[in-house]
């Protein structure tokens, strides 16, 4: 792969897409949610519901169901309580207040790593944070609509695509991200996140 330069400043609607992509990386994973909600919420209701019938005609085990139904209804409500969060909220704070997102990067891309260097502004003084990160550092990669993403941990890198200046750099580096089978395609379900865009 010929080296290649990039520079960018993250967006806000770039990085309300990097969460959404982080808790929902399929469209699967939207059904899957309104599915559970639906049949615990609907079971908790019809329990309600028909709860003089059931009660005269479980006997004892009524009470244990009644428990048992309650708590999944309240787990599931903080579930979807901090999925709202993360996905409405967590994305404009984080925009606004982690470094992780300020500034200006540059970023240069061969074959022996990523190069990186961010400019931010702290008490209105330049800061400049530099470093490097060798490929074999990175466990999995992703791809999203607008971001190719490698993965060290649980925390990704996020590149976008917008950055680079042809289609043609951006094809060569994701051939290049093909070749490194130790780069392993991060799942969700069994399904790839890697090249197959119509997942999303």
């Amino acid at each position: 792969m010929e080296e290649i330069d990039i520079a960018f400043k993250y967006t806000e609607k770039q990085v309300k897409h990097l969460y959404h992509f982080g808790i929902f990386p399929t469209a699967n994973a939207k059904y899957y949610l309104i599915f559970f909600t639906v049949i615990i919420f609907g079971a908790t209701s019809l329990f309600v519901f028909l709860s003089t019938s059931l009660s005269s005609h479980l006997g004892i085990v009524y009470p244990i169901l009644k428990i048992v139904l309650g708590i999944c209804a309240v787990i599931w409500f903080f579930v979807l309580f901090s999925i709202f969060v993360s996905f409405f909220i967590t994305p404009i704070m984080a925009f606004k207040k982690s470094p992780a997102y300020q500034g200006l990067f540059k970023v240069k891309l061969n074959n022996q790593g990523m190069t990186f260097l961010q400019e931010i502004k702290e008490n209105d003084e330049p800061k400049i944070t530099n470093g490097f990160m060798n490929w074999a550092d990175f466990r999995q990669k992703a791809e999203s609509q607008d971001f190719i993403i490698l993965y060290k941990g649980k925390i990704g890198n996020a590149l976008p695509k917008s950055a680079f200046k042809s289609q043609a750099e951006l094809t060569s580096f994701k051939e290049f991200l093909d070749g490194r089978v130790d780069i392993e395609p991060k799942t969700f379900n069994r399904k790839s996140l890697w090249g197959n865009l119509s997942i999303e």
